[in-house]
Order: structure tokens, then sequence, then C-alpha cells
């Protein structure tokens, strides 16, 4: 784990998964799996792994009995249009918006029928 996975972890409880290619933080709530961060290299986007990450997240969404994942896009972030489309491109549903994020949701349900979460390699 990193210096960065290892500090989220002692201040906020916050797990990390890390790859080569980019990383996600992630806090279980009583009701979901909340992301807090994610982050996919630039010369990696577009290929995939975004949905390998919410697959993997999903995964573990399960292990806690989890039935969705939440996360948040804030409105003030680089690139947030595509970060946002991508996500309801990709089945997230909008739960709430309340300036500068609009929060979405999927259901683990919809993420293990939907063939676009298949597992990546």
């Amino acid at each position: 784990m990193s210096n960065y996975a290892d500090y989220f972890e002692e201040i906020l409880s916050w797990k990390t998964l890390e790859y080569d290619w980019g990383f996600v933080t992630y806090d279980i709530w009583e009701d979901c799996i909340f992301i807090q961060h994610s982050f996919v290299k630039p010369e990696m986007r577009d290929k995939g792994v975004g949905k390998k990450l919410i697959f993997e997240i999903s995964k573990i969404a399960k292990e806690y009995n989890k039935p969705m994942i939440r996360c948040g896009v804030n409105l003030d972030a680089k690139n947030h249009n595509e970060n946002l489309l991508k996500y309801l491109h990709n089945g997230a549903k909008i739960w709430s918006i309340e300036h500068p994020f609009i929060y979405l949701y999927l259901l683990l349900k919809d993420i293990e029928k939907n063939s676009k979460y298949k597992e990546l390699k």
C-alpha cells in the first residue's frame, strides 16, 4: 500500500484499491460503498479501466452485503462533464444534487447484469 493509502486509512478510515494505472478510495457506509476518489492515468482512459474499478468495488460491496455503490462528481473539478457522462452512460443514476456535487448510485444487481461491467483483465 502507498503512503497515500496509509494516510487515508489512518485519518479517515477510507480503504484504497491501487493499480499501476489508477486507484480508488472508498468508505464503507451503512447502506453502501461510497467512492471518495478515483483516478485513472490519462494514457489509460477510455480503455475500460474505470469500469474495472467499479467492478472491483462491486465485489467489495458484495462482500460487505451492500446493495449499491455511491459516488459524487464535483462540478468544480476539471473534466467533471466527461466524468459525469461516463457514469451515466454506464448505468449510474442520480441520487441527489447538492451544489457543487451531483451524487450518483449504481445498484449491484444492475452491475452484475450489465455486460459493460464484465471482469476486465
